[in-house]
């Protein structure tokens, strides 16, 4: 109980060398202990050790329990472990935890961000009340396909409804992130606008950050730095800098200028936008002409 205690203490504090130390040298390794140390390698986005761990716990004939087999799922998920999610699928099954619905909703998370698609509706549409992390999931993974089109996400939206669950901020934060990274334009836009019209919800600053970040990828510049404009809030340092470095990938000096200017007045001495912003001007400098913006 001690030696549990201490290796969550060192891993919410983000020292897993201590937490590691603690748990090599505990004389007693129960369920308790080996869930303390995979959580803290989950915590530290670490998901091979805290798989490689799993391995070594049942070596131990240890058996994991719907808290193991949560922390385990999770892990599988950020490193996109399907042949070791559908082990820990099977560990539930046989723990009797197939119709808990944390375990499902765990199960159709780490499908969804494995890419698996499939598996995970299957296993959603057998849910009577999938909770709104579980959406997110599934929306998150469809929203990160490129080949995936808008209707498909709005129809699990409108699913997700049916079955009484309304999205929220974080659901709409999840799909436009999703959206910036695999570059869907017309996608991130949509739903950025069906957040506002349809469901009725206000962006917050994270939200046109996403926004920003995906028109600065697509090399939309100028809607990027009117939409930086219109945010009711002051824009914060994430925004600008999203903004800058699209301004450096499709060398644009005079909004890199003045993203970099509003860095400097939010008071933050951040390294990154001074080494964008020198290597924009390099370009300038080697090229002799400035770009037209995009």
């Amino acid at each position: 109980m001690i030696a549990s205690s201490l290796i969550d203490m060192y891993s919410k504090t983000g020292d897993i060398y201590d937490a590691s130390s603690v748990f090599k040298k505990s004389s007693s390794r129960d369920i308790v202990t080996w869930s303390a140390i995979i959580a803290g390698h989950v915590s530290c986005e670490d998901g091979y050790l805290a798989l490689n761990l799993f391995e070594e716990m049942q070596r131990d004939g240890v058996k994991p329990d719907k808290v193991t087999c949560l922390l385990l799922l999770k892990a599988c998920s950020m490193i996109g472990a399907l042949g070791q999610g559908r082990l820990i699928y099977e560990q539930i099954i046989m723990s009797g935890l197939e119709s808990d619905m944390e375990c499902n909703s765990g199960i159709v998370a780490m499908y969804a961000k494995c890419g698996c698609l499939d598996e995970a509706h299957r296993i959603l549409n057998k849910l009577p009340n999938p909770s709104v992390v579980t959406w997110g999931a599934i929306l998150a993974a469809h929203a990160s396909l490129s080949n995936d089109d808008d209707e498909s996400l709005h129809s699990l939206l409108e699913a997700m409804s049916r079955k009484g669950t309304k999205p929220d901020h974080v659901i709409f934060l999840n799909i436009l992130a999703a959206c910036s990274h695999s570059g869907s334009l017309e996608e991130g836009r949509g739903f950025f606008e069906s957040m506002r019209e349809t469901y009725l919800m206000k962006p917050d600053t994270k939200h046109y950050n996403c926004l920003i970040d995906l028109l600065g990828r697509s090399g939309r510049l100028l809607d990027a730095q009117d939409l930086l404009h219109s945010i009711p809030k002051t824009p914060d340092i994430v925004g600008w800098l999203s903004l800058l470095s699209g301004c450096k990938t499709y060398y644009n000096t005079n909004i890199g200028l003045e993203c970099y200017n509003a860095v400097v007045a939010c008071d933050q001495h951040d390294a990154s936008s001074y080494v964008l912003m020198s290597n924009l001007c390099s370009h300038e400098e080697t090229n002799g002409t400035l770009e037209e913006n995009m």
